[in-house]
């Protein structure tokens, strides 16, 4: 039995109900704010949705159905305790004044925390398939409600729902900064949304800069000045180098890159899960990866590369053939799509490159390639109302 299942009582089933109805409540009515015309489609499929997810938490006390991740005991120990003794500053107060009172106005109830897990994760799908409205007006109702079944009935995020993780609220900050760039006037939420990240993932500034600029240019419609911009990367990286070099001695190279990554990997080596070392001597060497280290991230578990029964590890599966399908479709009509949806893609591109880069496991690669999956939907979607009649 997982751990955070121990302190289940009797009081938790008292007071499921009542969380129940708020979140359904606060689930509809920011919804509904988005999208005020669909406000009926969002009570039935809200209402259908906890329902479901009740049941997959209450059954998993008995039968595992969610896999069990070991940061789930660091995390479910700071809830009970609200003391946060390590991690970077930005977590402690992400835990301290955020996740630690959502966790009390569950009153202790893991149950009742999964609920606002629920409630968390859907706010953040909102913003994303917003953005994407803004960015391409395509309001189409019958999409809109494609994207918000697929996403709320995938794999992994019906797992990362029902687990003291904080995917939720990086899912949360990611769509509130999509959103943010979609829109001109949306200073204040691209404010809070980097606030977020720094909390719960702070690698992922770097690739919001990428998208600022990207956008701003793509907003501006002057592609020279955004091709003037890309050169400015030579010289940011040589300085970055020569800091890196004078301070900490360690070079920028591929030597170095491949000894950070393989040398991350020895903690979790006896997983049996993670991803075969490289040997990076040269540029060349790494430009050689990247299509295979691309892929790898965003198919994790697929291909099966690691020593892992993988049928027994169905969640994971499941999930890496949930990704597959999402990507056939849209290869079916890549360059037609790349070329309406190329800003979409470009953004797709540069989180997958960023994380793959680094990503030595394959848990890993499942919990981090959420947002990405997450872009790549309302694509697949756009795809899906022609095949199946969505028009």
């Amino acid at each position: 039995m997982k751990k955070y299942h121990l302190d289940i009582a009797l009081s938790d089933f008292i007071t499921f109900p009542l969380h129940f109805i708020v979140i359904l409540f606060l689930c509809v009515a920011i919804a509904s704010y988005f999208f005020p015309e669909e406000k009926k489609f969002f009570v039935i499929f809200y209402t259908s949705s906890l329902l479901l997810y009740s049941l997959i938490m209450f059954v998993d006390v008995k039968i595992r159905l969610i896999p069990y991740f070991p940061d789930t005991d660091f995390f479910y120990s700071i809830l009970k305790t609200g003391e946060v003794n390590k991690e970077f500053l930005g977590f402690k107060i992400a835990f301290k004044y955020l996740i630690v009172p959502i966790y009390w106005l569950s009153f202790k109830s893991i149950f009742n925390f999964f609920l606002f897990n629920f409630l968390i994760f859907q706010i953040g799908f909102l913003f994303i398939i917003r953005a994407w409205f803004n960015l391409y007006k395509d309001l189409n109702p019958k999409l809109l409600k494609f994207y918000m079944v697929f996403v709320t009935f995938f794999p992994t995020v019906i797992i990362f729902t029902i687990t003291p993780l904080r995917e939720a609220y990086m899912i949360l900050s990611f769509g509130l900064f999509i959103y943010a760039m979609s829109k001109s006037n949306a200073k204040f939420a691209l404010v809070i949304s980097i606030l977020m990240t720094l909390m719960f993932r702070y690698q992922l500034v770097i690739f919001y800069l990428f998208v600022f600029i990207v956008i701003y240019f793509y907003k501006s419609g002057n592609y020279k000045k955004l091709w003037k911009m890309a050169l400015l990367f030579f010289p940011i990286f040589f300085a970055l180098d020569f800091v890196l070099r004078s301070i900490l001695n360690i070079p920028i190279s591929p030597i170095s890159l491949a000894a950070f990554r393989n040398y991350q990997r020895q903690e979790y080596l006896e997983s049996g899960a993670t991803y075969p070392i490289v040997n990076w001597t040269n540029w060349f060497d790494v430009i050689l990866d990247i299509p295979a280290l691309f892929f790898q991230f965003l198919l994790s578990p697929l291909p099966i590369i690691v020593s892992v029964d993988f049928w027994n590890k169905y969640a994971y599966l499941i999930d890496g053939l949930f990704v597959l399908t999402v990507m056939f479709v849209i290869l079916l009509k890549f360059k037609h799509l790349f070329f309406k949806y190329r800003l979409w893609f470009l953004i797709i591109i540069a989180f997958v490159l960023l994380n793959s880069f680094f990503e030595f496991h394959f848990y890993g690669a499942v919990r981090h390639r959420l947002p990405a999956v997450l872009l790549l939907i309302p694509i697949f979607a756009s795809q899906m109302k022609f095949k199946i009649g969505l028009k």
